[in-house]
């Protein structure tokens, strides 16, 4: 028969104790995960000061449903897949955000100049503990059309305001432009506008305006009477967009009814455009029979 050395009493209690302490730590670091989940799981959602941004335009973004006093961490935020500068992480100026008590939590922040024009989600995922969308709107830069209902060959004046600017002051020309070499140039209808439709380059002032003539060219392949995009970019990249119109050709008669040798007036629209800047003089050919 073994005999087994005798465990001095005070020993014995100290490890009950110790183990004791070890199994309420466990169950105290469960209990707060699985507060912290519940807390997350409920009214998760994230709101925006605004609907639509522009470059460089600061708006707040306000999380609730947030685990009370977590930091939220680097790259929790995105749009359209791009990650959004959040205070006080990876250089941002200003204090990074931390949930109150009510898992309330709100920043400051611009979106990254090489987003994209459109509709896009906004999201913040810190899995597993939380994760909300919603819609914003990038403008991107502004374009003006001084005819936004348009037929081919016709000549319109295209302003554009706020693309790049001049940043240095001891500059007296902004180097920025629209080249119409790689991506910068202006699409209408998916398609690259070339010369003689438009003269490349487009300076910017030191603002980051432009004003421009350009002719409308033949859009036989687009739908008539839909809107078509038009949309400007910069040798930095910026982007603006606006809408047109091609007008669809109808004809009409004044009055609409007569009697044999009576003058009546015949008045057309939407017919492709003379214009002499492209040696164009289109005629409409008119056919009637008594």
């Amino acid at each position: 028969m073994i005999k087994c050395p005798r465990v001095p009493l005070w020993i014995a209690s100290l490890a009950v104790v110790f183990a004791t302490a070890v199994v309420l730590a466990i169950i105290q670091a469960d209990l707060s995960g699985s507060a912290a989940l519940a807390q997350s799981s409920q009214d998760q959602k994230v709101t925006l000061s605004v609907t639509s941004v522009s470059y460089n335009e600061a708006f707040q973004i306000t999380l609730e449903g947030f685990p009370s006093d977590l930091t939220l961490p680097a790259g929790s935020v995105s749009f359209a897949g791009m990650q959004v500068p959040i205070p006080g992480v990876f250089g941002v100026p200003g204090v990074r955000p931390v949930a109150d008590e009510r898992g309330a939590l709100s920043f400051t922040t611009a979106l990254p100049t090489n987003a994209d024009i459109g509709f896009f989600q906004l999201t913040v995922e810190v899995p597993p503990l939380f994760s909300a969308k919603t819609v914003l709107r990038f403008r991107g830069s502004s374009l003006k059309l001084s005819s936004d209902t348009v037929v081919p060959n016709q000549v319109v004046y295209l302003r554009g305001s706020g693309f790049a600017a001049l940043e240095d002051d001891g500059e007296l020309v902004n180097p920025n432009r629209i080249t119409g070499n790689g991506s910068s140039l202006i699409i209408i209808d998916g398609k690259p506008l070339r010369p003689p439709h438009v003269d490349y380059p487009i300076r910017l002032d030191k603002n980051g305006s432009f004003f421009v003539r350009i002719i409308v060219p033949d859009l036989s392949s687009a739908e008539i009477g839909n809107r078509l995009e038009i949309r400007v970019t910069d040798s930095s990249g910026r982007k603006g967009d606006a809408d047109l119109v091609v007008l669809r050709p109808r004809t009409s008669f004044y009055p609409g009814f007569g009697y044999p040798g009576q003058n009546i007036t015949l008045s057309g629209q939407g017919f492709i455009a003379s214009n002499r800047l492209l040696a164009a003089n289109n005629r409409v050919e008119i056919s009637y029979w008594v």
